[in-house]
């Protein structure tokens, strides 16, 4: 590639996370190249869905006052690599509800409780 690439935009969220195993993340990591995560809620089956994945999001949200997707983007922004979610939304009632996702406090137990419930086993 003669031009060097100055962003990369991959899908990204807590239902399409193989970029974190397949090399995708750390190669634009490692080259300092900021992500671009598309459909980062799933194309909304992270509001629709139910399971561990979202029993774990509501928890967050509850205890943080905000809806569940604040917490899914909440969970891109918190990884090191600052992931940059896409939102697919012109809604201005819906973006003012994913921007609550600064509110949301996301330590690195928090972030592999909600990796963990969306691989639906231990991380390996």
């Amino acid at each position: 590639m003669k031009t060097p690439l100055i962003t990369n935009q991959i899908e990204l969220s807590l239902v399409a996370h193989e970029g974190f195993v397949n090399g995708d993340v750390a190669y634009l990591q490692e080259r300092n190249v900021p992500i671009m995560a598309w459909s980062p809620l799933g194309g909304g089956s992270l509001m629709t869905g139910s399971g561990a994945v979202q029993d774990a999001m509501q928890k967050i949200a509850d205890a943080n006052g905000v809806d569940t997707g604040a917490v899914a983007v909440a969970w891109l922004l918190a990884h090191p690599a600052n992931i940059m979610p896409v939102m697919g939304t012109n809604n201005l009632n819906r973006i003012k509800g994913l921007s609550d996702a600064l509110k949301v406090t996301m330590d690195r137990q928090t972030w592999f409780e909600l990796y963990t419930a969306a691989l639906g086993n231990e991380v390996p």
